[in-house]
């Protein structure tokens, strides 16, 4: 079940480093754009929530592994647990703030966090590349040593990047978008996994729980673009 991670900077996985650069992109910035403090709380509350979550599912499922080697829960470990334990710690966490800030929220909100989570996606991306998995598409073949798992994701993280551009790009054309942004993002963010996902052919992939979050996110995106105010 547990596969650390391969490349380490330090005591600490690529993936685990990229994930802070990315959160602290975020808070800077959602500062630069004079964010209101809930929007903080949320960002907040997703990162602890899928850090938590992806943890504690591995402790569930194997709670005299971990009582053996708890340093092990430092690394991300290569399995579809971790995804769907970060998935809904994240929900959960996300949701505990919108409830307690429910009288609150606008529908800019939407446009802020799809501006902020794009760029920090695409950070993230890169360092979940290098326990992601195989590409069956030439331009992203790779087979030199632990590099035959990076391609799916790196593919996803340069999907995120152009992402991030356009949004970025809508956002200085024309600032006020309310709740366009955010769909926007979903549905982008939803095409990029889908497309990331189908270059992998092999059995029994992680990329079949990604698929179905991208359905959702896809759903949830155009639903928002969509929707009379």
């Amino acid at each position: 079940m547990y596969i650390p991670s391969q490349v380490l900077l330090g005591p600490l996985p690529l993936s685990g480093v990229m994930l802070i650069a990315s959160a602290t992109l975020s808070f800077i910035l959602l500062e630069h754009l004079h964010a209101p403090s809930r929007d903080q709380d949320l960002l907040v509350a997703i990162i602890f929530g899928a850090l938590l979550g992806e943890k504690g599912i591995y402790i569930l499922t194997d709670v005299g592994y971990f009582i053996r080697h708890p340093s092990h829960l430092i690394f991300t470990p290569q399995s579809t647990l971790g995804f769907w334990g970060a998935a809904a710690g994240a929900v959960l966490a996300a949701g505990s703030v919108i409830f307690r800030h429910r009288h609150l929220w606008r529908w800019s909100d939407a446009d802020m966090a799809a501006l902020t989570l794009a760029p920090a996606l695409s950070i993230w991306g890169l360092g979940i590349s290098w326990i992601g998995g195989p590409s069956h598409l030439w331009l992203f073949t790779i087979t030199t040593h632990h590099l035959d798992h990076f391609a799916t994701y790196f593919l996803w993280s340069l999907l995120m990047m152009l992402t991030t551009a356009f949004l970025w790009s809508l956002y200085w054309y024309r600032p006020r978008q309310d709740r366009q942004l955010g769909g926007t993002f979903l549905l982008m963010t939803a095409i990029s996994m889908g497309v990331a996902s189908l270059t992998t052919g092999t059995p029994g992939s992680p990329f079949t729980e990604v698929q179905w979050t991208a359905w959702l996110l896809a759903v949830t995106g155009y639903r928002l673009m969509t929707m009379t105010l």
